[in-house]
């Protein structure tokens, strides 16, 4: 098990010091947290509550210059309307590396996303739909990038797992599931509140969303645990039994945004080969939320006109919409057909899916 990203969720308005003393106080509360825990920590990260579009550049820089560079990323989460102009988040999540981005919203936002996402199409750099999402309804209060969220007054801790290989080598054994996805949780809550206390910050608990990375599949784990390949019958149900399991663990204990399996398409290795093969469509992918997944992500699409855009959104949103929990959206757009593949900068490169 490791901590994939170590997040705090802060209002600046409620920050008593400097900026950088700040996080440079928490990234050796962070180091040290690890090393007396046994426990390692990936990413350090930084989420503000949201911000209007229109200050956005402002926000940016002063960020930027005053967040210890140590921390890995920052997010922004953003106060949008229909008429704002998408090309600035597109500047902006050009200019900085470390920041990322979030809207959220009905309709009218759902389509300055769509606008977001044709410019991102336009420059061809591919690297930058990996930096912002959408969120139906509300923002989400989560560790996890780019939805991250603070809430208005507060400062905290929060944490997102790397744990599905914890998971797999336990199915293998035939061992006890819920026991072992409620230790990983004890041994992140640990850190958790060693950190909060040390920075006399509050304790938002932990992400127990189930997240792959690359090799670390969890369309590998849902084979475990069904016997079949994904996207074959009974894929849904395999799913369905963990979420169960992290709705039954999160229900009892300190937890915070998703809590759910995350089937991220160009973050798991096992879903790109399958998607590369013809063998995984966007529309399966999508047929996969309703069963509480936490939502259409990272899905790496063909080369599809504007009206085919907009459908494809207004579905996602429906379906995300009814589903009446925390989820988000992103989307790669390419110029590419599918089998091709996408260079997406710092996550690497992904097999175009169909899309459907």
């Amino acid at each position: 098990m490791k901590i994939r990203a170590l997040t705090v969720l802060i209002d600046l308005n409620a920050l008593k010091e400097d900026l950088d003393s700040f996080t440079s106080k928490l990234v050796e509360n962070v180091d040290e947290a690890s090393r007396k825990l046994g426990v390692e920590i990936w990413t350090i990260r930084l989420a503000v509550t949201p911000q209007p579009i229109n200050r956005l550049n402002e926000v940016c820089k002063f960020l930027d210059e005053n967040v210890c560079e140590k921390v890995n990323y920052i997010n922004i989460p953003l106060k949008a309307s229909h008429d704002n102009d998408p090309n600035i988040v597109f500047k902006v999540l050009s200019s900085y590396k470390r920041i990322f981005t979030c809207l959220n919203g009905g309709l009218n936002e759902l389509d300055l996303f769509r606008k977001l996402l044709r410019i991102t199409l336009d420059s061809s750099n591919y690297e930058i739909f990996v930096k912002f999402s959408f969120s139906p309804k509300s923002h989400v209060t989560t560790p996890y990038f780019p939805s991250a969220t603070a809430i208005k007054g507060k400062i905290g801790i929060s944490a997102a797992l790397l744990y599905v290989d914890d998971l797999i080598k336990t199915v293998e054994s035939n061992g006890n599931l819920k026991g072992r996805i409620n230790e990983c949780y004890q041994n992140t809550i640990k850190i958790l509140n060693y950190i909060s206390k040390e920075m006399k910050i509050e304790n938002f608990g932990v992400d127990l969303s189930l997240s792959p990375w690359l090799n670390e599949s969890v369309a590998k784990l849902i084979e475990k645990i069904t016997g079949i390949e994904f996207n074959n019958p009974k894929t849904h149900y395999g799913i369905f039994k963990i979420n169960n399991l992290l709705k039954e663990i999160s229900n009892k204990t300190k937890t915070i945004g998703f809590n759910e399996v995350m089937l991220p398409y160009a973050e798991d290795s096992r879903l790109m080969e399958l998607g590369a093969k013809g063998k995984l469509t966007a529309y399966d992918l999508l047929s996969y939320s309703p069963i509480c997944v936490a939502g259409f992500d990272v899905a790496v699409l063909p080369k599809i006109n504007d009206k085919t855009l907009k459908s494809l959104l207004l579905d996602t949103y429906s379906i995300l919409t009814s589903k009446n929990r925390p989820s988000g959206i992103r989307i790669i757009l390419t110029h590419n057909q599918w089998g091709e593949i996408a260079d997406l900068g710092f996550l690497g490169k992904a097999p175009v899916m169909k899309l459907k």
